[in-house]
């Protein structure tokens, strides 16, 4: 009885993980939910690769030499490759780590999904196309290029994401995938020659998988300099999350290197930026920065340690620095004054004013001529122009 009511309340889709893919729409997440095998079904495959009723491990086992495989159409496709064979042998298991959100992977399960995107990416890289019809199935019956491209980027994100993870933490296994997405990128957008400027979350993760490595802290210290140097290039929401683990990354980076004076300057920005913003970071983003780090660390130390993590909450006085943001620029000052506007954004203001004051009255007929949907205009065109003319 209790066996059956287990069953069902994990066959609900109130219990279902979510499906992810990154950079699908939310529309299209919501079709791939479909797809995502039921957790039990799940387990069920996971048995088999566990145990068997003859106590033989699959994993154990040489790799499959003598599967039949047919592709979508009925077609024979002779003897598949071994990473091939496991997609057939083990389908609830593939879909589910394929398409399962990383967050949502229970623990038990984990090393299962990493040990399929494994085989799937050695599928996408060693496999031939005729073969890989069965997963990159297409209407006119070919292996789409950009299809391929999509899905190995989403498999090896995916595996160093699993990778870097408190409870699993192999820095050095995930290098190999992370550098693969990389040369991934550029093959798809040739155009972009800087690696940073082209995908800067790629680049600051590449940084910190070498620094949790501890074998190229030079080559690394480069990496996060350059983060933390060009910051203000980057165009994105996730500004400041790059720049707060590359600190914290390049800070530790210093000490090894004995650059003791550098590493303080970063720590104390980060203790300070964490007790002002103790909540924006996500908690599973904090226990792989700092669970993850093994020997002396001042910055988790100078918050508390794992007393700070478990006890953190938000603050009135957290909440009124958090407040303080320019609303043109998100830049935290002490104190904001003007409309909440930042002093580089209060002298931009003043210039584009300074300067529509001085052309209307240069010109005394177009004075007399000039209403306010004008002057609006000319502020819309002037807020195109970079910030570089201050």
């Amino acid at each position: 009885m209790l066996d059956s009511l287990a069953a069902t309340l994990h066959s609900t889709t109130l219990n279902q993980p979510r499906a992810h893919l990154a950079g699908l729409p939310a529309r299209e997440l919501q079709q791939i939910q479909a797809r995502l095998p039921n957790l039990v079904d799940v387990r069920e495959d996971a048995k088999i690769v566990t145990y068997t009723n003859v106590a033989v491990e699959l994993l154990k086992k040489p790799p499959p030499t003598n599967v039949h495989g047919f592709d979508q159409d009925g077609e024979d496709l002779g003897i598949v490759h071994p990473a091939i064979a496991y997609h057939f042998m083990l389908p609830h298991l593939n879909l589910f780590a394929y398409f399962c959100h990383e967050d949502d992977v229970p623990e038990d399960l984990r090393p299962l999904c990493i040990w399929a995107l494994q085989q799937k990416v050695v599928a996408l890289t060693e496999c031939p196309d005729k073969q890989l019809r069965r997963m990159l199935a297409s209407p006119n019956g070919r292996v789409d290029t950009q299809a391929k491209l999509f899905m190995e980027l989403r498999v090896r994100s995916k595996l160093f994401a699993h990778l870097l993870s408190p409870g699993i933490n192999l820095p050095d296994t995930a290098l190999p995938h992370i550098q693969g997405c990389i040369e991934l990128e550029a093959k798809s957008k040739p155009q972009a020659k800087d690696a940073f400027l082209r995908n800067p979350a790629l680049y600051v993760q590449q940084g910190i998988v070498l620094a949790r490595t501890r074998s190229r802290d030079p080559e690394v210290r480069k990496f996060l300099e350059r983060v933390v140097n060009d910051i203000d290039k980057v165009n994105s929401q996730n500004v400041k999350m790059f720049l707060i683990q590359s600190k914290l990354y390049l800070s530790r980076v210093l000490r090894r290197m004995g650059e003791v004076e550098e590493a303080v300057v970063h720590e104390k920005y980060l203790i300070s930026w964490f007790k002002k913003n103790p909540e924006v970071v996500p908690d599973k983003i904090l226990r792989e920065w700092f669970e993850t780090e093994s020997g002396h660390d001042p910055v988790f130390e100078g918050l508390g340690g794992t007393k700070w993590l478990h006890n953190r909450k938000t603050t009135w006085k957290s909440v009124t620095w958090q407040s303080r943001a320019c609303f043109r620029c998100g830049v935290k000052e002490t104190p904001m004054k003007r409309m909440m506007q930042c002093a580089k954004s209060q002298r931009h203001a003043r210039w584009k004013t300074t300067l529509i004051t001085k052309l209307v009255a240069s010109n005394s007929q177009l004075s007399s001529q000039v209403d306010f949907s004008w002057r609006w205009a000319m502020y819309r065109r002037l807020d195109q122009i970079q910030d570089d003319w201050i």
